[in-house]
């Protein structure tokens, strides 16, 4: 089969990660830079001429989930789960009445040339972050459905950590965590009043289990700190085309965001920073 010859729709753009399918994204977005030198020539009037400098390139998708794994609803059977443990403690205390939820992993990206590829930027991992943002109904810290609540304030009050359990689906992502702040909402009718703290990691955190499809090598490249080898390919019906165009490189995972809010699936996005070259070739 030929190239399309036709403008190509954007869901017959499919992504994969080390060779498998992430097929329930809606919507990525590939980038390349070419970070254009501006250099002087007097002979060229008022118009100056550039040269190219190093190469770089980045993806995004968003919503990427293959659905392989269930649908993960906030607040639906217990599909999406925040466990809380004390510092120390061995008790672990699901947070009750969760309305929204966003935690993000973060990658710390130094530049390095190992002059393997000449003209395309290269990167190692530095460093490693999570933050985490909860909404939930407020229930009294006293009574038992508040007591994921007591947990956060005498975390804060005594300059403590908490041990973090987030499930969702087969996947746990698990480590400490110490709050950073926390905000009580109360509106002035008959509203649910709103418990809403944030975090920060504390030292390592750590996943188990997988979540579906091409994502578990998204996630794994992140915790593990390896590149994953990407891949943007023109499909018809299921099966790549002879004749399309595919893009491929390897990268790291510099982001995931993991948010959802109430009665919505758990959206998964992440974003991929390119370290070497991308090559451009025509699938066979």
């Amino acid at each position: 089969m030929a190239a399309p010859t036709d403008q190509v729709p954007g869901v017959r753009l499919l992504t994969k990660t080390n060779g498998t399918l992430v097929g329930g994204q809606t919507d990525a977005t590939l980038e390349v830079t070419s970070n254009l030198q501006e250099v002087e020539d007097k002979s060229a009037g008022f118009f100056n001429k550039s040269i190219p400098g190093f190469d770089e390139w980045s993806l995004s998708a968003d919503n990427a989930h293959t659905g392989t794994g269930g649908d993960h609803v906030v607040g639906k059977n217990d599909s999406v789960v925040v466990d809380l443990t004390a510092q120390g403690g061995s008790t672990a205390e699901t947070v009750q009445g969760l309305q929204e939820l966003d935690m993000s992993l973060e990658a710390d990206l130094e530049e390095v040339q190992t002059f393997q590829t000449a003209s395309w930027k290269e990167y190692r991992v530095t460093g490693q972050s999570l933050d985490l943002s909860l909404t939930a109904d407020y229930f009294d810290p006293a009574a038992a459905n508040g007591a994921a609540h007591d947990l956060v304030l005498a975390a804060q009050e005594n300059g403590e950590t908490l041990q973090l359990s987030l499930t969702f689906g087969a996947l746990t992502i698990s480590g400490d965590i110490r709050p950073s702040d926390w905000t009580l909402s109360a509106p002035g009718d008959n509203s649910i009043a709103t418990f809403e703290p944030s975090f920060r990691h504390e030292g390592a955190i750590t996943h188990s289990g997988s979540v579906d499809g091409g994502l578990d090598a998204a996630l794994d490249a992140y915790f593990n700190r390896t590149t994953v080898t990407s891949l943007i390919e023109y499909q018809e019906d299921g099966a790549a085309v002879t004749g399309g165009t595919k893009y491929e490189g390897d990268g790291f995972v510099s982001s995931i965001e993991l948010s959802g809010t109430q009665g919505e699936t758990l959206d998964f996005n992440y974003e991929i920073q390119g370290s070497g070259p991308l090559s451009r070739a025509t699938q066979s």
